[in-house]
């Protein structure tokens, strides 16, 4: 009798598990059908995005790229006002919005040229595609990541809401072209090897200048033979544009950078869209005092005190993951100084943050995961989401700044972990703790890494 009784209680145990089992797969499986919907919808919306941007805005800045590249065969001024430089800003203005990339970057634009306007922006689109896996299977590689189903899964969902892409489909900018060498200069440079890390960033530098913050960060760190690298690198490339293009492109182009006004727009995320958007003259926002005298000042000391406080730091650095720390941190200071760090550039920093990410159980710190926490409205915002208070008189720096205060929570995200870092020194722990690893912080030789 007490035989069958237990047998009975270990039965019904049994089917409760059961039961539970199959409410726990249930529940998942509308998880994962929810996840799928949204996908789509998410791709739908991209979808009307494009077709807004080509029928609307040209190509926006890719019509940009193209039509200056064609300008070029016809033998016209690269940098003259075109279809896609026109953008209705507003509800009845237009303003021009000039091409910013120098001309040997259309070296990389003028097979394009010869395309129709649609087949070229569908070549462009899948390039810019293949180079986004091709970097995210060398982070993975780097970090020994195994890229299972549902972890590509999980990437996709993330590629898909970020708000960096959504402003890369509503441009056709080049951010995942650049993101494979500069991804290249980061694996490069945690291994050790400064000269061809500076030899990718200078290719880069010489596209996006702000990335010359690197230069500085070497000649101060006295790796001269990399800043002597990296600075080749970029006057190599311009020599190239003199010599394809000539005198005349760069001087276009030159005049085409100071023309810049527009540092308001809704999807810079740099310290340059604050006073740009609280005291200066803006098509989408309200400011909270008019005297467009105090914008370049205040920028310029908001600017310093970032690039003082980051090299500061960086270069004292000798902690555990120095190497990641310096390459994200560096990456998200040159976005903020940046006149023009449009948001998709958050991009670049990819591999030194997942980087960081994965190893972060090393270094608690509540701080850390507060700002980082904070920080994610404004990477999953959609860019409508920074225009929904420009009305009022605090709009434009709070909405309307909303990845402008998402990439500095993001930056003294990194700076948290530095201090975290030197409180929890890979010294103090147990040797039963660590791994062997090659590779890591920027010394270039083997190191021990926490499990």
């Amino acid at each position: 009798m007490f035989h069958v009784e237990a047998n009975t209680s270990r039965m019904r145990k049994r089917d409760r598990l059961n039961r539970l089992l199959n409410i726990r797969t249930y529940v998942r499986g509308i998880i994962a059908i929810l996840v799928v919907a949204m996908c789509l919808g998410r791709l739908l919306y991209f979808a009307i995005l494009v077709t807004h941007m080509v029928q609307s805005l040209h190509m926006n800045d890719f019509g940009k790229f193209y039509y200056s590249a064609q300008l070029f065969l016809h033998r016209g001024g690269m940098y003259e006002p075109t279809l896609a430089t026109a953008i209705p800003v507003g509800q009845s203005e237009v303003r021009e919005f000039l091409n910013m990339n120098p001309p040997h970057f259309h070296l990389l634009i003028l097979p394009f040229a010869f395309l129709e306007p649609g087949h070229a922006l569908l070549l462009w689109t899948i390039l810019n595609l293949v180079a986004l896996g091709i970097s995210l299977r060398l982070i993975g590689a780097e970090l020994g990541f195994r890229w299972t189903a549902m972890r590509v899964f999980a990437a996709v969902v993330m590629v898909l809401f970020c708000s960096a892409t959504e402003t890369i489909v509503i441009t056709g900018q080049l951010t995942f072209l650049l993101l494979l060498p500069i991804t290249l200069a980061w694996i490069a440079a945690r291994r050790g090897n400064w000269n061809r890390a500076a030899l990718y960033l200078g290719i880069c530098t010489s596209i996006k200048p702000f990335i010359g913050i690197f230069l500085i960060y070497l000649v101060l760190a006295r790796r001269l033979q990399a800043a002597a690298t990296m600075a080749a690198a970029a006057t190599s490339c311009y020599l190239i544009g003199l010599v394809v293009f000539g005198w005349q492109a760069h001087l276009d182009w030159l005049r085409a950078l100071s023309a810049v006004d527009w540092t308001w727009a809704s999807m810079n995320g740099s310290l340059a869209a604050l006073p740009a958007r609280a005291f200066g003259d803006t098509p989408y926002y309200v400011p909270i005092l008019y005297s467009p005298r105090l914008v370049a000042p205040i920028t310029a000391i908001l600017a310093l005190l970032v690039i003082a406080i980051s090299l500061t730091i960086f270069l004292r650095d000798e902690s555990q993951d120095t190497g990641d720390r310096t390459f994200a941190g560096l990456l998200i200071t040159a976005q903020l100084v940046s006149p023009l760090g449009w948001v998709y550039y958050l991009w670049f920093v990819a591999g030194p943050a997942l980087a960081l990410w994965r190893t972060r159980h090393d270094r608690p710190s509540v701080l850390r995961g507060r700002l980082a926490l904070m920080s994610v409205p404004g990477l999953v915002a959609p860019l409508g989401v920074t225009l929904l208070w420009n009305h009022s008189t605090w709009g434009g720096i709070t909405l309307g700044s909303l990845y402008v205060w998402s990439t500095l929570l993001l930056w003294g995200t990194v700076l948290a972990d530095w201090r975290s870092a030197t409180k929890f020194p890979i010294e103090a722990r147990s040797t039963d703790d660590v791994y062997y690893r090659p590779g890591g912080p920027m010394s270039g030789s083997a190191q021990c890494y926490p499990v």
